[in-house]
């Protein structure tokens, strides 16, 4: 019986974070805990005579990881010291120490999870039917509790407000997800064609509800990189996974290079009735920060309602007044937080997940680096890296595709 459950864990968690966020998008640390134990039932239960020794046993053993997975560890393990001995330097070193505890034990039941279905390998194509049946299943019910938070949480409002905006984020980015699995089903490509654009449809539906732009750019840049990518070579694919990572490394240029636009492109209708504006004043903000501490940053969450009296040379009123809780752009946080130290970590660990997508099944490639991209660009133009239901809700995406894994790849 076990053996039959075990290949829909994975999708189960996904959908029940999906639907579970449109009435409480910060539960996703949550699910994914629930969502490793459920894992470890099934992984450990050969074990399970004659007592729970053997069965924790077994459990190791079956996660140990193998020689795809040291790598990204080392980077992990490279990555939560870097944050570790920010805590020496960061202005406000209770709060980060608190901020630092939660990350590792995030990293740790995260890692653990995607360890699980990493070394487990693809599953067998009679369970890729249901699964995908499941996923269709799953996403019609998420999109059914978002419907009901609007009208539940905001009640006679054409838009939710800034809570439900977070659920409908993953929503959007969770298509791309769901859409994967109905690739990989045997099913008709009319069929296939059909339920993606379903699919597709719903999401950009709700997401041009929210009155927040990012779900409606994550699917944008989500959907490109699908056309893009399925239709790339393997050799340019790569190529396209390091040109997005590093462009996350040099966003202190980019910023700049935007900075240096004629101002007359600044008025178009683009800029003047979205919230891009006040983005662009945010980070030129935050700039300062990386110029005064390029290499090692300010500490962990040292971003965070930064005090200007810190700099070295004053700053303007206009800048002061646009540090906020973070630079709503998770490249541009490293860079402020952790220095340059930080920021190459984090890119190998976007490097390392885009190449880890050549390792899936040929037919649901496309859409997984759709969800790539979608996550990347979303991370870049909103949300704070460390938030703790960001960061579960997409440990939750990535690893729930991790069953997609080519079976005669075990690399």
């Amino acid at each position: 019986m076990l053996s039959i459950v075990k290949p829909f864990i994975p999708l189960a968690a996904l959908a029940t974070l999906a639907g579970a966020m449109g009435f409480a998008p910060k539960i996703g640390p949550i699910v994914l805990g629930a969502a490793v134990l459920a894992a470890l039932l099934p992984m450990s239960h050969t074990g399970w005579t004659p007592g729970p020794r053997e069965a924790v046993r077994a459990a190791f053993e079956a996660i140990a990881p193998g020689p795809g997975a040291r790598l990204p560890l080392l980077v992990i393990g490279l990555f939560l010291v870097v944050c570790g001995l920010s805590l020496f330097w960061v202005p406000e070193a209770n709060f980060a120490l608190a901020r630092t505890v939660r990350l590792l034990g995030f990293f740790l039941v995260a890692v653990l999870y995607g360890l699980i279905f990493a070394r487990a390998g693809g599953v067998p194509g009679r369970f890729l039917r249901p699964m995908a049946w499941l996923a269709v299943a799953g996403f019609a019910l998420a999109g059914l509790c978002m419907a009901l938070s609007f009208a539940l949480i905001v009640p006679g409002k054409v838009s939710p407000d800034g809570f439900v905006n977070r659920a409908v984020v993953v929503f959007s980015l969770s298509v791309f997800a769901f859409s994967a699995y109905i690739w990989a089903a045997d099913w008709p490509r009319a069929l296939k064609s059909g339920l993606t654009a379903l699919v597709v449809t719903c999401g950009f539906a709700l997401s041009l509800s929210s009155n927040s732009q990012t779900s409606t750019m994550a699917l944008g840049f989500g959907l490109l990189a699908v056309l893009v990518f399925g239709f790339a070579a393997p050799g340019l694919r790569r190529l396209l996974v390091w040109t997005a990572a590093g462009s996350g490394l040099a966003m202190p240029l980019l910023i700049c290079a935007v900075e240096a636009l004629p101002k007359s492109l600044f008025s178009a209708a683009f800029f003047q009735h979205s919230s891009a504006l006040d983005r662009l004043a945010i980070w030129r903000s935050y700039l300062v920060l990386v110029r005064e501490r390029p290499l090692l940053g300010w500490g962990l969450e040292g971003s965070r309602n930064f005090d200007p009296a810190l700099l070295s040379s004053p700053v303007t009123a206009a800048q002061a007044a646009h540090f906020s809780t973070h630079p709503h752009n998770a490249f541009l946080q490293m860079w402020t937080d952790l220095g340059l130290a930080g920021a190459l970590a984090f890119c190998a660990l976007v490097v390392l997940l885009g190449l880890r997508i050549e390792k899936t099944r040929a037919e649901s490639r496309a859409p997984i680096y759709g969800l790539f991209v979608g996550i990347v660009a979303t991370s870049a133009i909103s949300h704070g890296a460390f938030q703790s239901w960001w960061m579960a809700s997409m440990a939750i995406l990535i690893v729930s595709v991790f069953p997609l894994a080519d079976p005669e790849d075990r690399t």
